[in-house]
């Protein structure tokens, strides 16, 4: 299990809420009436034995990967409270649930007060590896259709067209585009506001366009996070 702790408050709570996602192994889901057929003797109900229901203990072990030694950028030996108290948080939440808010067709709710699932801290390994502790990189956007090739250049408006309906591949967060294998536009540039007319997509941005020769395509760049990937987990399972 990999845990990253920035330095500011704000991304350490956004580094956190990732390790638990991590932690939370069962996840909710919706299911029918044939499928509580099935699943309703594993669940503890308010009124269902212990005996024939005990708690669960998950042990987990926790892989901390730091950046060098001399600046770890996160959790150290010294402050390792900070994941113990996740777990608190965890269990808590485990064992305390609410009503449903969603009745099902029958109208009948059975209560689960207590999952009887606990999570156990069992062990917590620090790594130091540059490369490892942060996969996060900024990538150019390269599927899902893109990059978009240009039909048209509007040096008046200052507009870059694009064929299709494909206002909504632009989200309202988006600050810049990229254009690639141009005549005389590459680069990177702001996005001001975008609109759609007659099959094509426009952008208006705010750098100057130099040529009006529709060609070369358009794209953005995206986060791309590699942090919870297979190729680190089988790393750091070869430490146990």
């Amino acid at each position: 299990m990999e845990l990253k702790l920035k330095k500011y408050q704000r991304s350490k709570w956004i580094k956190s809420s990732a390790f638990l996602g991590c932690v939370l192994l069962f996840h909710v889901v919706s299911f029918g009436q044939a499928d509580y057929e099935n699943l309703k003797d594993y669940i503890p109900f308010e009124n269902t034995s212990i005996e024939t229901h005990p708690f669960i203990t998950v042990k987990v072990h926790v892989h901390v990967i730091q950046q060098s030694e001399n600046d770890p950028q996160n959790i150290t030996k010294d402050n390792k409270e900070y994941i113990e108290k996740q777990f608190d948080w965890i269990n808590g939440m485990y064992s305390t649930f609410s009503n449903p808010t969603l009745l099902p067709e029958s109208g009948e709710v059975p209560f689960v007060p207590d999952s009887r699932i606990r999570f156990r801290l069992d062990t917590i390994k620090f790594h130091i590896d540059a490369s490892d502790w942060d996969r996060i990189r900024t990538v150019l956007h390269m599927s899902g259709g893109a990059p978009w090739k240009i039909d048209t250049i509007d040096l008046l408006r200052n507009e870059i067209g694009i064929k299709g309906n494909l206002v909504n591949r632009f989200a309202s967060n988006l600050d810049s585009i990229t254009i690639i294998k141009s005549s005389g536009n590459n680069g990177v540039y702001s996005l001001m506001s975008k609109r759609q007319k007659g099959g094509i997509t426009f952008l208006k941005i705010k750098e100057k366009l130099f040529s009006q020769v529709g060609d070369g395509s358009l794209t953005f760049f995206k986060k791309h996070d590699v942090n919870c990937s297979q190729d680190i987990w089988e790393k750091i399972y070869q430490f146990g």
